[in-house]
């Protein structure tokens, strides 16, 4: 997959959860973002997936973070997430 349409895949699922948010009244209790760069990938080096994934999560300043020996897993769990999720712009992210 692209760098490009991770990003337009990622933002459009995390504009589903808001969505969802705003409907039910609640979200998830954790969202795992995998990347396929991480503790049991064949490929070595840097992702440019990995990369893009995580320049957009820090652009919104969003609570996603990455687990001690995974790097190419991040997670948003809890509180955090879901008050992250009520944001309006979290719905409009693929416009950037």
């Amino acid at each position: 997959m692209s760098e490009g349409t991770a990003v337009t895949a990622l933002s459009r699922t995390l504009a589903w959860f808001h969505r969802q948010v705003l409907t039910l009244g609640t979200g998830p209790e954790r969202i795992d973002i995998v990347t396929g760069w991480g503790r049991r990938s064949r490929v070595t080096g840097s992702s440019l997936v990995r990369q893009s994934i995580q320049k957009l999560l820090n652009l919104f300043e969003s609570p996603f973070f990455t687990t001690r020996g995974n790097t190419g897993c991040f997670v948003g769990c809890g509180e955090p997430l879901n008050k992250w999720l009520h944001n309006p712009y979290v719905e409009r992210m693929h416009l950037l």
